[in-house]
């Protein structure tokens, strides 16, 4: 009886010297990942997976190491949970960009100096795509440009105030209502508006799929709305004041970055080099 070649799974034989190096560098990275043998963890076992997936790992686990080298990484084991599915999803991933992402946070979250010890990183990394990624990046670097600015001016009216305060004259009166004003703007922009997304150029389903991995949160924008008081005589000549009526009214959503969404960026960015000195 012939074989189904269309249900054989496609066996990866490593002769040439460039593959069998690339394995070879890799199996030791990982040996320093995990107690366990490769063989033993079921990772990059060459006779089990497609060949297409394993020069993925390969080329991950390889760029980790580089990442690793670069940055001084003193390598902690990692947990089988959480290294099994992260080289999993890793070894999907067609997309270059992304692909350095998988490196960078693997060996972010190998780094004895971090805590990262969860499945939720690479389960959101799992689930964007290249433009979202990259669109939601942006945002937060327009967000820390936006803070930067804005603790920097913060810090300028509270010198000006000081000195203000010190000179004491009538005629800087003006000048420090003034001030006191921006001071009061600047503190509340900072404290509501430092995780709101800026230029939001995500389509809505885009948008959605953030919100559903905990990266973003929706944020309602609501105005309050009063008619005033009412001022009423009766025929005892007294006044009546009647109540301030007020009505909330839901403007439009906003979004803003969550905890888990700013941290999930740090972990999957280069961080910077130490210090050589």
């Amino acid at each position: 009886m012939s074989e189904d070649n269309s249900n054989k799974s496609i066996r990866v034989d490593i002769t040439s010297g460039a593959i069998e190096q690339g394995f070879k560098l890799a199996n030791e990275f990982l040996s320093k990942l995990i107690m366990p043998t490769v063989e033993e963890a079921g990772l990059l076992v060459r006779d089990t997976i497609t060949e297409w997936r394993f020069k993925k790992q390969v080329r991950i686990l390889n760029r980790a190491h580089e990442y690793c080298a670069k940055h001084n990484i003193k390598i902690k084991p990692a947990s089988l949970k959480v290294l099994t599915p992260l080289l999993e999803n890793a070894s999907l991933e067609e997309d270059e960009f992304l692909q350095d992402k998988w490196s960078i946070l693997l060996g972010n979250m190998v780094d004895s100096e971090n805590n990262i010890q969860n499945t939720v990183f690479p389960f959101i990394l799992s689930q964007l795509s290249k433009d979202e990624y990259t669109k939601l990046q942006n945002e937060l670097k327009l967000i820390d440009i936006d803070t930067n600015e804005s603790k920097s001016r913060l810090e300028e009216v509270q010198a000006m105030l000081q000195g203000i305060t010190k000179n004491n004259r009538l005629d800087d009166r003006f000048e420090r209502q003034k001030l006191l004003r921006e001071e009061q703007e600047l503190r509340s922009h900072l404290s509501f508006n430092v995780n709101l997304l800026r230029e939001n150029e995500l389509q809505p389903f885009e948008t959605a799929n953030a919100v559903r991995l905990g990266i973003v949160q929706t944020v309602p924008i609501q105005s309050g709305y009063h008619k005033g008081l009412s001022i009423e005589t009766n025929t005892f000549g007294t006044v009546e004041t009647g109540g301030l009526d007020i009505e909330i009214r839901h403007e439009y959503d906003s979004y803003a970055f969550t905890d888990l969404g700013k941290r999930f960026f740090k972990v999957t960015n280069e961080k910077k080099s130490k210090s050589t000195s």
